[in-house]
């Protein structure tokens, strides 16, 4: 959501009026994580162009939303990809475009499946 001309203290009043949670924070153009982690200084405060902030009837917790906000560095040791092609192709053309299902597996959970595509 962006709001123009609005204050972080008037975001949480509002917000306050229609969720039981809220967690409001700043941050520059360049760092969505901003004052979330709690070591802003007032001047970095103030010189933040961007309010976010989520609300919630749910509790809410800014150790979760931190790390929906950041990745952190993937082991190489725990991870592989699986690339299936689910036709047979006999032959790829430069500067075309490919779509291949891929799954990314860690040695604990299957995180998922992606849809990646690249140019040969």
């Amino acid at each position: 959501m962006h709001i123009n001309e609005q204050t972080p203290g008037l975001l949480k009043e509002k917000l306050d009026n229609l969720f039981e949670n809220c967690i409001i924070w700043v941050a520059s153009d360049d760092n969505v994580v901003g004052s979330i982690t709690g070591d802003y200084t007032d001047e970095m405060m103030h010189a933040s162009r961007c309010i976010f902030a989520v609300a919630s009837h749910r509790k809410l917790s800014k150790e979760v939303i931190l790390s929906q906000l950041t990745q952190n560095s993937l082991n190489r040791e725990n991870i592989s990809i699986e690339i299936t092609i689910p036709f047979e192709m006999e032959e790829m053309r430069v500067g075309e475009e490919y779509i291949l299902p891929a799954f990314l597996r860690t040695n604990r959970i299957r995180k998922g499946f992606l849809t990646q595509s690249f140019r040969y």
